[in-house]
């Protein structure tokens, strides 16, 4: 019997947790934001007794769940990984979610581009309007939650739902354990409880610590790949003058170009 369930709405994410995970009493369900009650109160009446999910469907079937339902949010190298994959250059993207974005993010989004924007909205309504406005305004890119996917569609946009990384998947699987845990034994609802906001805490503080670390990677990589650049301008694109006046071997360079993929023709 599955006593844990990922609710999950896009086909990539709900193959990429499945990919993650081997447990037996788990399973990962695929939705959409207006089905997502409905196959939620189906998962219960399966015996299932805690569900993950993103912030957008946990707001919209909360109220009409008894069971637990645990919010899974991002980290800062799901953000990276997803950014790859969209032609920045050739897009306006903007950020569309419930939650506002952490500083962490604004400040990987300024490294990228200038032109990245950011909108919250507090509910379905207002969610449609950001998405119609931002259509007017000729973005093309949206990235959010199942919420932002749904209007997007509707706007004829392209839309990204940010996928979780396989660390935050086994850390809210073990989050979801313990509340299942105390759930079957009726231990100390304060001990468990204090349990889970340790480890939370601890998760968080983890993160944190990753988070400004790649930034500081991301953001040393980009320095150093300008100054390659400025370098080649300032020689003609010359490798062996680039290499002196950059005070380096021209092996040295040549592996710093071939790193960050800068092709002298």
């Amino acid at each position: 019997m599955s006593e844990i369930a990922f609710l999950v709405s896009s086909e990539r994410m709900f193959k990429k947790i499945k990919k993650y995970i081997d447990i037996e009493n788990i399973i990962v369900v695929e939705t959409t934001i207006s089905n997502a009650l409905e196959k939620a109160k189906k998962l219960i009446d399966e015996g299932v007794k805690v569900i993950l999910t993103k912030l957008a469907i946990k707001i919209k079937i909360e109220d009409e769940i008894d069971i637990p339902i645990l919010s899974i949010e991002n980290n800062i190298s799901d953000y990276i990984e997803l950014l790859k994959e969209i032609d920045i250059k050739n897009n306006k993207i903007a950020f569309v979610d419930y939650i506002e974005a952490s500083k962490s993010l604004i400040n990987l989004t300024k490294i990228i581009s200038n032109d990245i924007v950011f909108k919250n909205f507090t509910s379905e309504e207002e969610c449609e309007e950001i998405v119609k406005e931002l259509k007017n305004k000729l973005y093309t890119v949206l990235i959010g939650s199942a919420l932002t996917k749904k209007y997007a569609n509707k706007y004829g946009l392209k839309s990204y739902e940010v996928e979780i990384s396989k660390d935050s998947v086994l850390m809210y699987i073990e989050i979801a354990e313990q509340i299942i845990k105390f759930t079957d034994s009726k231990k100390s609802k304060d001990r468990v409880l204090k349990s889970i906001e340790i480890m939370i805490d601890n998760y968080l503080k983890n993160e944190e610590k990753m988070e400004k670390n790649i930034l500081d990677k991301v953001t040393m990589n980009d320095v150093e790949k300008d100054k390659l650049i400025e370098g080649l301008k300032r020689n003609a694109f010359s490798l062996s003058n680039t290499a002196k006046d950059l005070g380096m071997s021209r092996t040295t360079l040549w592996r710093k170009l071939k790193k960050f993929n800068i092709i002298i023709e």
